[in-house]
């Protein structure tokens, strides 16, 4: 077995197309290739409907459900991974597929992965397009100095980041990682800016991030809570922050701290006019309230780092990048 791929997934009849699309996809791709694989389904539903339970099964689909209370994107993948590197049954695997269960790949995506060398401790971020393949969703994403990160839609973008919609890591650079720091996604994390805090870690100690414009992928997105509900909203700038404080150098944070003001009124502004005032109080109180545990993880982050190359590498120069593409300060 060169590959598992693990999809998170809610396992409801609302996602059930998808999910199949993004299964039956592996599927195919992978038999134009050289590889081979397994596929495993995680989920905290704990009522998974007939249908999907018997297409998993038709199809030898392994189906791993935890309790509910674990519904976190960060534990529902640590929790298969803890499997996949400590079981007799995978000791052969090269790599590791991360993708959500509204992503799909292309027919020779695999074909591509096939010509990487899996020894090397590597990410590989592949072009991510919309759903109907007319414009890219991500590739690569963009770390602003301000905390502020954003996919990038222009193949020609510096990027140093990657998305975990869909993301191949190499078993050495998930081994390197976990014995690094004790976990692969931080489980601080609900969901919303995880894969940008585990890249930070994993180039902090020597990780390559390869951008790989051959291998294409697709992803609907948002298909959950909306790309701009109030859910989505609270975690992305709840992490924003959390990001910085966990794993920013203090001389990083105090060098950029006129970008990090700057972008966070606008974060308190454009929450208050679309949500009210309550959201962006409510992340200052979680943040509080969670402030000697975001410290003990921060210690253990920082004092692992191998600073070659510097923090600064990870940032781009500019605060902020608009809608219309327009770079800010």
């Amino acid at each position: 077995m060169d590959i598992v791929c693990i999809v998170p997934s809610s396992c409801t009849e609302d996602i059930f197309e998808k999910l199949s699309m993004c299964i039956e996809s592996l599927n195919h791709s992978i038999k134009r290739s050289s590889l081979s694989h397994q596929i495993i389904v995680v989920t905290s539903n704990n009522n998974v409907p007939n249908e999907i339970e018997i297409y998993l099964n038709k199809n030898k689909i392994k189906l791993m459900r935890l309790s509910s209370e674990m519904n976190k994107f960060s534990v529902l993948n640590n929790s298969v991974l803890n499997i996949v590197l400590s079981s007799n049954e995978y000791r052969k695997i090269g790599a590791v597929l991360f993708i959500n269960d509204d992503a799909s790949v292309a027919d020779n995506f695999f074909s591509f992965l096939s010509s990487y060398n899996l020894d090397e401790q590597i990410f590989i971020s592949p072009h991510i397009l919309n759903s109907n393949g007319s414009a890219t969703d991500s590739f690569g994403v963009q770390y602003f100095s301000s905390g502020y990160a954003k996919n990038s839609t222009n193949l020609e973008d510096k990027t140093t980041l990657a998305s975990a919609s869909c993301l191949v890591a190499t078993i050495g650079s998930l081994k390197r990682i976990i014995q690094t720091y004790g976990y692969i996604f931080n489980p601080l994390y609900d969901y919303y800016l995880e894969d940008v805090e585990l890249c930070i870690r994993a180039l902090m100690v020597g990780v390559s991030i390869k951008k790989e414009k051959n291998m294409k992928a697709f992803h609907f997105g948002s298909t959950t809570s909306g790309k701009k509900s109030y859910f989505s909203m609270f975690n992305t700038y709840k992490n924003v922050i959390w990001t910085i404080l966990l794993t920013w150098p203090i001389g990083t944070i105090l060098k950029n701290i006129g970008k990090i003001i700057l972008v966070q009124l606008w974060t308190i502004f454009f929450s208050t006019i679309n949500y009210g005032p309550k959201l962006y109080f409510s992340v200052i109180l979680l943040t509080i309230k969670n402030i000697k545990t975001i410290l003990k993880y921060r210690n253990n982050t920082l004092s692992r780092y191998d600073l070659t190359p510097s923090f600064e590498d990870v940032l781009n120069r500019h605060a902020f990048r608009t809608y219309h593409g327009l770079y800010i300060w």
